[in-house]
């Protein structure tokens, strides 16, 4: 869970007991910083007090594992690959693998993470070894 921050330095925002913005509909807890301290906007509404908006937590999104097999290296660290689904997807390699200077060539086998709301990209977070994949 992180959380979103609302108001910063050089952009406060203050809202009243009654403007304070419902999240998810009244489900989410947004996070107030007010004159009698820090407290979620059901309490201050309640108790009738305004103050600046800190932010509100949220879930990061789930990300789907799969692995697959390098078939093209294209420019600036993209690859073609393969899901052992049968699916081709676009691949760029994620700063931890980029910053350790892994190498990866086609032929490799790696794990890829994909956002459920876009099927055709992916990130490569992991190179498997040889006696790691399952060929």
């Amino acid at each position: 869970m992180i959380l979103k921050r609302i108001s910063r330095p050089g952009l406060r925002i203050y809202s009243n007991y009654q403007r304070i913005p419902k999240i998810l509909g009244g489900m989410g807890i947004v996070i107030l910083s007010t004159s009698r301290g820090i407290m979620t906007d059901r309490e201050a509404r309640l108790e009738k007090i305004g103050g600046e908006i800190l932010g509100f937590p949220r879930m990061k999104e789930q990300k789907l594992i799969h692995e697959g097999l390098i078939t093209d290296s294209l420019p600036n660290g993209m690859f073609r690959v393969r899901l052992d689904n049968e699916d081709l997807i676009l691949g760029y390699i994620s700063g931890r693998i980029r910053r350790s200077f892994i190498r990866i060539l086609p032929r490799d086998r790696v794990k890829i993470e994909m956002s459920r709301y876009d099927s055709t990209r992916g990130r490569i977070i992991y190179r498997l070894r040889k006696k790691d994949s399952n060929d």
